[in-house]
This record gives structure tokens, C-alpha cells and sequence, in this order.
């Protein structure tokens, strides 16, 4: 498995088990990305993290998310997340 994550989160140990991308320095935000499927959302504003990911075979969307940034928020706070089959339909 594959982790995101800053320079400064992969240096604690503590993800040790994983392959870790890091992102840019200055595109530490970056690392507030999102997997849908087999595609990484990632904001527009990092594109040295989106060539790395890219590069790594990942499949990348850019979005604008700055006025979210100005919030200190970022692509995980605009997102609900559950677990598959958690959803089921009526009928």
C-alpha cells in the first residue's frame, strides 16, 4: 500500500510498512488527498506532488480547492466516507 504523506509525517517511523510518496516541500497541503476509486484527488495548487503521483503510475484530478484552503480545510473535510456495503438499498 501506498501513503501520501508530508516530510515530516513520514519521518516518525510510524508508516514504516508502507511505500511512501512524499510531497513537495511547500505542497504540504498536497497531502490532503483523496482515493475515489482509482483515482487520487489532489489539489490544483500542488503540481509537483501531482507530477509525483503521476510518475508512481497513479491516476490523478486536480481541483481547485484554494477557498476551501483559505479555511484550513481541506479535500478529506469536504468528503463522507464509508465502507462497502455499508449502503444498501431498500426493496
Amino acid at each position: 500500500d501506498t501513503l501520501l504523506a508530508t516530510a515530516a509525517l513520514a519521518a516518525t517511523g510510524t508508516f514504516d510498512d508502507f511505500h511512501i510518496l512524499t510531497v513537495a516541500n511547500g505542497e504540504e497541503a498536497a497531502a490532503n488527498a483523496l482515493r475515489l476509486n482509482d483515482t487520487i484527488l489532489v489539489s490544483a495548487a500542488a503540481p509537483r506532488t501531482l507530477e509525483l503521483l503521476s510518475r508512481h503510475g497513479f491516476n490523478v484530478m486536480p481541483l481547485q480547492v484554494a477557498e476551501f484552503s483559505r479555511l484550513d480545510a481541506g479535500l478529506s473535510c469536504l468528503s463522507l466516507r464509508w465502507r462497502a456495503g455499508f449502503i444498501t438499498h431498500a426493496g
